[in-house]
C-alpha cells in the first residue's frame, strides 16, 4: 500500500512530460490556474497575481519578431495567418498615406501584428503543446499548412495588385477631384476637345483625349497627361501633364460645338485655341 502511494504521489502530469523549457511550463500551469479559455480573458483570471499574468499575456520575444516567433516555435499554420493579416494591416495604412497625401510612421505598420502576436503567442503555444491544437476554432479552413500559406501569399499579391492597378483611382483621391461628369450621358467633353487647333500666334495644337493615352502636342512637342477632374457644366477639363507639377485647364468658350478653347497653366492664361479640324 506504501508502495501505491508513493508511485501515484510521483505521477507526472501532462505538462511535466512535455518536451520544453521549466519556463514554459510553468507559464502552462498558470494558463490552466486561469481557466485556459482564451488569451484574452481567463475565467479565473481575477486569481492571477500581476507578474502571472504578464507572463501568459505579453510575450516580448512574440511582439518583436511577430509571426517569424511563431515559425520558430513550429505554430506554421497560425504563423502564416499572422504574417497574411500583417500584409493587410500594412495595405490599409498605404491606403490611408494616399487618401490624405502623408506619410504615416514606419513603426504603424508593424505595431498591430506585433501587439496581436505578443497577446497570443503564449496561449497559442499552450494550446499547440497540450492540447495539439494548430488552429484557432473560427480559422478551421487553415489548419492545413498550405493553405494557410496560400493565404499569406494572397494577402501579399493581391495588395499590390490593386495598389498597381487602381493608381490612376488612387491618385484621382489624393488630389481630391474625382468626377463622374466625363462618362455621363451628352459629357464626353474628351471626345469634344479632341482635334487639332490653332491659337493665336498660329501655333498648332494637337489634343487628343479620348483614346487610352491622353496627350497634347503643341508646336510638335507632345506631352501626355491626366485627367484630374471633368466639370461638364463649365465646359471645363483639368488634367495633370506627366512631365510637371501643373494643372492644366481647357475651358470652352461660346455656345457652338467647337467653337473655341481657353488654355489655362496653373490659372495662368496661355491663349484662346481655334479649331481647326479633327485628329
Amino acid at each position: 500500500m506504501t508502495t501505491s502511494m508513493m508511485g501515484a504521489g510521483s505521477e507526472k502530469g501532462p505538462i511535466d512530460v512535455l518536451n520544453v523549457s521549466e519556463t514554459w511550463k510553468k507559464r502552462f500551469r498558470i494558463i490552466e490556474k486561469a481557466g485556459n479559455i482564451g488569451a484574452f480573458g481567463y475565467r479565473n483570471g481575477s486569481q492571477l497575481d500581476l507578474s502571472e499574468r504578464f507572463s501568459v499575456g505579453f510575450s516580448v520575444l512574440a511582439f518583436f519578431f511577430g509571426p517569424f516567433y511563431y515559425f520558430f516555435k513550429g505554430m506554421h499554420q497560425k504563423g502564416f495567418v499572422l504574417l497574411g493579416s500583417g500584409f493587410l494591416f500594412s495595405f490599409v495604412f498605404a491606403l490611408v498615406e494616399i487618401l490624405i497625401n502623408k506619410t504615416l510612421p514606419p513603426f504603424l505598420y508593424y505595431i498591430p501584428t506585433a501587439a496581436l502576436c505578443a497577446s497570443l503567442a503564449s496561449y497559442d503555444y499552450y494550446m499547440f503543446k497540450v492540447k495539439l491544437v494548430t488552429m484557432w476554432e473560427p480559422f478551421r479552413p487553415f489548419r492545413q499548412v498550405w493553405v494557410a500559406a496560400t493565404f499569406a501569399l494572397a494577402c501579399l499579391v493581391l495588395p499590390i495588385a490593386t495598389l498597381t492597378l487602381g493608381e490612376k483611382a488612387l491618385s484621382n483621391f489624393q488630389m481630391g477631384s474625382i468626377s463622374f461628369d466625363g462618362i455621363l450621358p451628352g459629357g464626353d467633353l474628351q471626345a469634344e476637345f479632341s482635334g487639332v487647333w490653332r491659337d493665336d500666334e498660329g501655333t498648332i495644337v494637337e489634343i487628343s483625349l479620348d483614346n487610352e493615352v491622353k496627350q497634347i502636342t503643341i508646336a510638335q512637342q507632345t506631352v501626355q497627361v491626366q485627367i484630374r477632374k471633368v466639370e461638364k457644366a463649365d465646359r471645363t477639363i483639368l488634367m495633370k501633364p506627366d512631365t510637371a507639377n501643373q494643372v492644366w485647364t481647357l475651358r470652352q468658350l461660346g455656345d457652338g460645338e467647337r467653337s473655341s478653347l481657353n488654355l489655362s497653366i496653373n490659372d495662368r492664361f496661355e491663349g484662346y485655341l481655334t479649331f481647326v479640324r479633327p485628329l
